[in-house]
């Protein structure tokens, strides 16, 4: 695992009995004799360079074959390697976070890997903050329930003004429906990661969080507990009517906004919902049809145009 010898303090390897031999009745390729006419020092695999990537790059395979218990002998180099000045070495690692945590478990993930995920969301190379959020599901559904609803408020306040990438940004609000379903995340830390999302400069931002907000539902209400895998926001706060309301009142500030992308954003929400959705007819409360009237005569061509397509797929499925 790239431990020198001299540098291991348990002294797990050992020599012995070694008898020298000697170099003349060795056979020596082509490419090592001439390394050594080249090479005036012999040459230290210890101080490979790709040494330290290869390693982060098998460290699941590693952990896993050893398994939990025996972490403890992996953890010194697993924390060297993730001090590593090569971006290389770190993006590897934040991209195996997840399992990572699946193989050595919460309590050693909370010690371990917690602080590298800390790192690598706020690293300075956006690829190595790309990949942290990439494994956001799966590390925050590995994590103990305290662990994870500090780290998604971390996400919330501090670490989401470090994404300055949209890809970073896109990537939280693509998998953010699923946050909803793992148990400890704050329901007020998803609907703030959503208006940030819906308010986001970039439109690839926008319309993963827009996507985010249709709603799967099927014609009993009674089955939503039971239905696998829900993906969307809305749905799996389908039966808790005060989370849901604020989530209404959230979009329709988007609605009366000044910001006219803000606007576009609200009429965008809605046509995903009437297309995902079998209960279409019950969310145009009078707050919102007074909301579309406004619009209609909207001063930016771009949002009335945006409201005429509304217009036609309400057409089209009356």
């Amino acid at each position: 695992l790239g431990i020198r010898e001299d540098d291991d303090p348990l002294k797990r390897t050992e020599t012995r009995g070694a008898e020298p031999k000697d170099d003349a009745d060795q056979e020596m390729s082509w490419s090592e004799f001439m390394a050594s006419v080249t090479t005036p020092k012999e040459r230290d695999i210890y101080e490979d360079l790709s040494r330290p990537l290869v390693c982060a790059f098998n460290y699941p395979a590693v952990a896993l074959t050893l398994g939990r218990k025996r972490w403890p002998e992996l953890r010194d180099l697993y924390v060297r390697l993730s001090q590593n000045p090569s971006f290389k070495v770190r993006r590897t690692l934040a991209a195996s976070l997840g399992e990572m945590a699946k193989i050595i478990g919460p309590e050693h993930s909370k010690r371990d890997l917690l602080p590298v995920w800390w790192s690598g969301a706020t690293s300075e190379e956006s690829e190595v903050r790309l990949k942290a959020m990439e494994c956001l599901e799966l590390f925050m559904g590995q994590l103990a329930l305290e662990d994870r609803a500090d780290a998604m408020r971390g996400l919330d306040e501090k670490i989401w003004s470090a994404l300055r990438g949209w890809r970073e940004r896109e990537t939280v609000m693509s998998i953010r429906g699923a946050l909803v379903n793992i148990e400890g995340i704050e329901p007020e830390v998803l609907r703030r990661l959503l208006r940030k999302g819906l308010v986001d400069s970039v439109a690839s931002v926008r319309e993963a969080a827009i996507s985010s907000v249709r709603i799967r539902v099927c014609p009993d209400p009674g089955l939503l507990l039971t239905l696998p895998q829900l993906s969307s926001f809305i749905s799996a706060w389908f039966s808790r009517p005060a989370q849901l309301e604020d989530l209404w009142s959230g979009l329709h500030r988007l609605g009366t906004s000044s910001a006219y992308r803000e606007r576009m954003t609200f009429v965008a929400c809605y046509q995903a919902i009437i297309l995902s959705s079998v209960h279409h007819n019950t969310f145009f409360s009078d707050i919102v049809l007074g909301i579309l009237s406004e619009l209609a005569r909207d001063r930016i061509v771009d949002v009335r145009i945006r409201l005429a397509r509304l217009l036609g797929v309400i057409q089209a499925m009356c």
